[in-house]
């Protein structure tokens, strides 16, 4: 038997310990992957069940030593999804946002994840609908032992205005080996192949991705069929 008594015992991740097990097995260009995984969702978001026009669509990607930074118009974040569950560290169980529709993400982590293995210092800035918002991730909050809500704020500057629907995450206090390879041309070489690999369908189907100012163009997959009629 047991006594129960008024102690107890504490159980939750500190922040550190939770960002270095979710960003340590997965790689920068994976990572960049991800949130290019993010736009394509929000256009399957946005299509409604529809069919996507993917010429439509762009995704524009910068890398230097500085920031990083992605820009789509993908249709953008509600707030209420902001509010609830964007920025939530994981899916929950009653997140049945995609339930009738084939995104890519499934786990909710992809934007955070993409974030903690860049820098200390992040924006996203989205617009959905005419609805503006931005929601910051400083060192602040990543040091702070509690697990406070981010902040929604409001733009209130005309330039600070997405143009069309869509979302915008810049990082900054980039740790050092990633603004090493940020700043390395054949870093953004390889992040250039990976993403005319794994997209080549949605390039060739007109989705528009640029990487630091140049377009990505698609790998084209090629079937050679035998003409005899016993041939391969």
């Amino acid at each position: 038997m047991t006594k129960p008594t008024a102690d107890q015992a504490e159980a939750s991740p500190t922040k550190r310990f939770f960002v270095s097990m979710l960003t340590r097995d997965i790689n920068l260009a994976d990572a960049i992957l991800d949130l290019l995984d993010n736009c394509l969702d929000g256009a399957l978001r946005l299509a409604d069940g529809g069919n996507v026009d993917y010429a439509q669509h762009f995704v524009k990607i910068e890398l230097a030593a500085d920031h990083f930074s992605i820009e789509d118009n993908c249709g953008g974040i509600p707030r209420d999804v902001a509010k609830n569950y964007a920025f939530k560290m994981g899916r929950e169980p009653d997140d049945d946002r995609d339930s009738e529709t084939e995104t890519i993400g499934m786990y909710g982590v992809g934007m955070k994840r993409a974030i903690f293995k860049m820098g200390r210092e992040a924006l996203v800035r989205t617009r959905y609908g005419d609805d503006t918002f931005e929601v910051p991730i400083t060192s602040a909050w990543l040091d702070a032992k509690g697990w406070e809500p981010l902040p929604i704020n409001e733009p209130t500057e005309a330039d600070e205005k997405l143009a069309e629907p869509g979302t915008v995450i810049r990082v900054h206090e980039l740790y050092e080996g990633v603004s090493r390879h940020f700043a390395n041309e054949s870093f953004e070489n390889e992040v250039r192949t990976a993403i005319s690999e794994h997209f080549t369908m949605f390039l060739q189907w007109g989705l528009k991705v640029d990487l630091n100012g140049k377009p990505v163009e698609p790998v084209l997959v090629e079937v050679l069929v035998s003409e005899r009629d016993d041939g391969p």
